[in-house]
């Protein structure tokens, strides 16, 4: 629930994801617009973010659906709106907030706040930082400080080591010359337990992604050729922070192909399991609309996740 909820205040990379191209001819979906169209501006005034998770664990269903409404004002940083529908064993709640970002006098986001329907502060981020660099971010969740984090941040060359407060993990990211990130290691004390390395394509995108230790996993992401509105608006604060603060399981890959590319991720394949967005395009090529769904059965355990996005331009 933390992560997803913090998919605004990262307000700077959720899932973006993918690889080396399937295809690069590959355009995805239907309705791949004819460039006739009357506006090439690809400034936003809305994206919308619908995340559904459905969950059998020993044959008992659970399911959450998020609704982020992302609205981007002229001249300021906008907010999201977010309902949050959770059903357990027949129970249904549903909450919505209000998400808020700050940042200071250079730029850098300072803090995020989000408040529910009743007017109460739910959860807040705050980042410091030592000149450009983050040296700090603390999450705190009202209702639970199970969930609550704090991490701590060190740099050292083209590595970034970052370790949470009250934890024995750490975790390791590393940079190549053209300061992307490339490399992920996580470690439990000394001991490695998750390792994931990154590959880009010709266009600079991410195009594969190792996984071994913890999760076994090998993905490749397909591309259009047309410009990802996202990185420079919905994350255009600066998508290290999006990265700095996931969570140590989260895949490298997955923000680099949907917050960080320069074009729309269409297509990946996890372990060899091809799967296709669903993708549209206006008349200018500005993509409309995407969606796409992945399942995964394993112990006993299923999990399928449904993600649609949809975006409205200013113009």
């Amino acid at each position: 629930m933390k992560k997803i909820l913090l998919l605004f205040c990262a307000f700077t990379l959720v899932t973006a994801c993918e690889n080396e191209p399937l295809d690069p001819a590959f355009s995805g979906g239907e309705n791949n617009g004819g460039g006739n169209g009357s506006s090439n501006d690809l400034t936003l005034s809305k994206y919308e973010l619908d995340i559904t998770l459905n969950t059998s664990l020993f044959g008992f269903p659970f399911e959450t659906i998020v609704k982020t409404d992302y609205f981007l004002e002229e001249n300021s940083l906008g907010y999201g709106e977010i309902e949050t529908t959770a059903t357990v064993l027949g129970e249904t709640q549903t909450v919505t907030e209000t998400q808020t970002v700050e940042t200071n006098s250079d730029g850098q986001v300072i803090s995020f706040l989000s408040i529910n329907s009743l007017g109460q502060t739910t959860n807040t981020t705050s980042i410091t930082y030592d000149g450009n660099n983050i040296s700090n971010i603390t999450y705190n969740y009202f209702e639970d400080d199970e969930e609550d984090y704090e991490y701590n941040f060190s740099y050292n060359g083209n590595t970034i080591t970052r370790t949470e407060v009250g934890t024995t993990i750490s975790t390791v990211f590393t940079l190549d010359e053209n300061n992307r990130f490339f490399k992920k290691e996580s470690f439990d004390d000394d001991n490695l337990i998750l390792s994931e390395t990154v590959t880009f394509n010709e266009d600079g995108n991410c195009a594969t992604s190792i996984t071994t230790g913890d999760n076994n996993l090998n993905i490749t992401y397909s591309y259009d050729n047309f410009e990802n509105p996202i990185p420079n608006q919905i994350y255009n604060l600066g998508n290290m922070l999006s990265i700095l603060n996931d969570d140590y399981e989260d895949t490298l890959g997955d923000a680099l192909s949907h917050d960080f590319a320069s074009k729309n991720c269409i297509a990946t394949s996890i372990n060899g399991e091809l799967y296709n967005f669903d993708v549209t395009y206006d008349n200018s090529n500005r993509i409309s609309t995407r969606a796409y769904e992945i399942s995964i059965e394993e112990d006993g355990v299923s999990l399928t996740t449904g993600f649609n996005e949809i975006f409205t331009y200013a113009n």
